[in-house]
């Protein structure tokens, strides 16, 4: 049963056979199978439980003469319905609340609420509204009545569902803001409130906000392991992108909705129909489509154009499945916690929490109770028992942080959990087990660390069983574009706005050398987007001024000689290099149409049917210069990648 409570259902499913063997009692192996039934539901296994659950509850209609059991058969018959929910077969899970009140086995006014609350919301999902508002109105009476708040919140959530499904958006606003109210501090009920609020702003047309809110309960979801929640998210927001026009990512988000709910055994109709309706879209991308290009290119929020960030990526997805602990190193900015999270949730283990631990942040004398917890009277203050991060992680990971200052006094203990997976609390010689994976970070050299005696060796060796180096920006010159590129899309979506970089920006940010990384080109970004009204320029940035090499006045034209040439080489057996040669063509093109123009950059890519922002990245590849009413020159050189001030 400690299994169970400490949610290591692997463990706890293992030893309920055993358990129960040990248990003569008739009414407590009914207990213990109902819990057996909660552990499969916990884990993902709905139907294995819900088999369960009936065999349970005929065995206790077959013995009436025992009325003490009639309480987990009443029990037995809600964890059905709840099973048979999760399976997406609402209609006989409406059958299963339906006989649970006209039984009459409910013994708290919490427990018809919580029926009539799920029976109105399966009856909505069918489109069976005036019942669903009925069996709703009942359960908001009742929690209005005992005073139950939090069941009024979740009661809420279902009348605003199920007041925008009847045209009524304002009244939905309503209770979603009431049951945000209600919710205080618990995540899970925030989540709700965040998947419900962007439903709604997609039904009223703002996709902007809509995005807002299911990014938020997404992030939230990961971080609370909140898994079940994830394949509804994702694909709420392949819809959007859907009515966006950008059909790989929404393809991309579809897919990976199908594959999270799979592993976690949810049946859902409207899922699987969603996602298979978005995965018969167009593959093919039109010659502007360059937010596609973005998405294709990020996973786990890591931009990878860059070989080394692509080799960085596929370590990751190779390390995901094991359970070894990994360090890895970098130097401040580089996207360790980044890649840290990448190797959680590539992995089994995403379903579970992801804990991450700032070392330095923690003083000595508190570090131990928050890694391995604390019974009370451990210490001064100590008033109750508090469990350490990783109990709470359970089957997830813990992310150490600049582990190179790890105090001494507790380097010992973590090499014993590492070794053995035990751990004691604080103040306790009681034994317990945890499952979760340690992942450490630092941008400390570790072998300097030794030396000083400020780091055991032996730990150090046993952290590092895998090491991932990560480059720093200077290194992945290739990414820089793309990563600013994705931090402005993402701050235009959470502010409503359409900011976008100038070439000189680009340019800048090319340029520049990055010595704080990918933190300092955050801040560059987040600076130009506060000051700039609509285009952000070089000067916005912030950086320091880089040597860039004025262009040249004068011109050619595409001339027909340039082609000649390349099939006189065809013609004398010499191979020619076809995507060098269509890049050289669009680069003399593009300056063609620029100069005719004038420098007119808006009328130049109306003219080559591409967007602004499109153009203005060719423009920064080529390291092409534009201003209205100069000529261009195609002797003026390409940009430098590498080049600083």
């Amino acid at each position: 049963m400690v299994a169970l409570r400490e949610r290591r259902f692997p463990a706890a499913l293992e030893s309920f056979p055993r358990d129960l063997e040990r248990l003569s009692d008739p009414g407590d192996r009914l207990q213990l199978r109902l819990l057996w039934g909660n552990a499969l539901l916990r884990s993902g296994q709905a139907r294995q439980a819900r088999d369960l659950y009936f065999d349970l509850y005929r065995e206790v209609r077959q013995h009436r003469n025992r009325p003490e059991w009639r309480a987990i058969g009443f029990k037995a018959l809600f964890n059905a319905g709840l099973a048979t929910k999760d399976l997406g077969e609402t209609g006989t899970a409406i059958q299963f609340y339906r006989a649970v009140l006209a039984g009459n086995g409910l013994r708290q006014p919490a427990e018809e609420m919580q029926i009539r609350n799920l029976l109105g919301s399966l009856h909505t999902r069918r489109g069976e509204l005036e019942p669903a508002k009925e069996q709703l109105d009942q359960a908001l009476a009742l929690a209005l009545q005992y005073g139950e708040s939090l069941l009024e919140g979740d009661i809420r959530l279902n009348l605003a569902v199920h007041a925008y499904t009847t045209g009524q958006p304002v009244e939905a606003t309503g209770h979603l803001e009431r049951s945000r109210h209600l919710a205080g501090q618990d995540s899970e009920r925030l989540l709700r409130v965040d998947i419900n609020m962007g439903t709604l702003l997609a039904e009223l047309d703002r996709p902007d906000q809509a995005w807002i809110f299911f990014d938020k309960a997404q992030d939230m979801a990961r971080r609370h392991g909140l898994a079940r929640y994830l394949p509804k998210i994702l694909v709420k927001q392949a819809c959007l992108r859907r009515t966006e026009n950008l059909n790989l990512e929404a393809r991309r988000l579809a897919t990976e909705a199908l594959e999270l709910s799979r592993q976690l055994e949810i049946r859902d109709d409207w899922l699987q129909e969603t996602c298979q309706d978005i995965l018969q879209l167009p593959e093919e991308r039109g010659p502007d489509d360059f937010e596609l290009m973005e998405a294709l290119i990020t996973q786990h929020g890591i931009v990878a154009v860059s070989e080394a960030m692509r080799a960085i990526l596929h370590d990751v997805q190779a390390l995901a499945p094991s359970d070894l602990p990994v360090l890895v190193l970098g130097e401040t900015g580089t996207g360790k916690e980044l890649v840290a999270r990448a190797l959680h949730e590539s992995g089994p283990r995403r379903a579970a929490p992801f804990m991450p631990v700032n070392c330095p942040a923690i003083p000595e004398t508190l570090f131990e109770s928050t890694l391995f917890g604390h019974v009370r009277g451990a210490f001064t203050g100590a008033d109750q028992d508090r469990k350490g991060l990783v109990e709470l992680a359970g089957e997830g990971s813990i992310f150490l942080d600049e582990i190179g200052d790890l105090p001494l006094s507790i380097q010992p203990k973590l090499l014993r959990f590492l070794e053995s997976g035990e751990f004691q609390r604080m103040g306790s010689g009681q034994i317990h087990f945890s499952n979760a994976r340690i992942i450490a970070a630092t941008n400390r050299d570790l072998g300097e660390l030794i030396a000083q005696r400020q780091f055991r060796e032996d730990l150090i060796m046993r952290i590092s069983a895998f090491r991932l180096d990560l480059p720093p920006l200077r290194e992945r010159r290739e990414d820089v574009y793309f990563i600013a590129s994705s931090l402005l899309e993402k701050l235009n979506r959470q502010h409503g706005q359409a900011k976008s970089f100038a070439t000189g920006a680009i340019q800048a940010l090319n340029l520049y050398a990055f010595p704080g990384n990918v933190r300092e080109l955050r801040n560059a970004v987040l600076r130009g987007f506060q000051i700039a009204q609509r285009e952000i320029e070089a000067r916005d940035l912030g950086l320091p001024q880089v040597a860039v090499r004025p262009a040249e006045d004068g011109a050619e034209n595409l001339h027909e000689e340039w082609l000649d040439s390349l099939l006189g080489r065809i013609k004398n057996d010499a191979s020619i290099n076809l995507e060098d040669a269509l890049q050289q063509l669009e680069q003399r093109l593009i300056r063609q149409v620029l100069e005719f123009r004038q420098g007119d950059r808006d009328r130049t890519a109306e003219d080559l049917g591409l967007s602004a922002r499109a153009l203005k990245y060719k423009l920064a590849k080529y390291g092409i210069r534009s201003r209205k009413g100069r000529n261009l020159s195609e002797d003026d050189p390409p940009m430098d990648p590498g080049r600083t001030a």
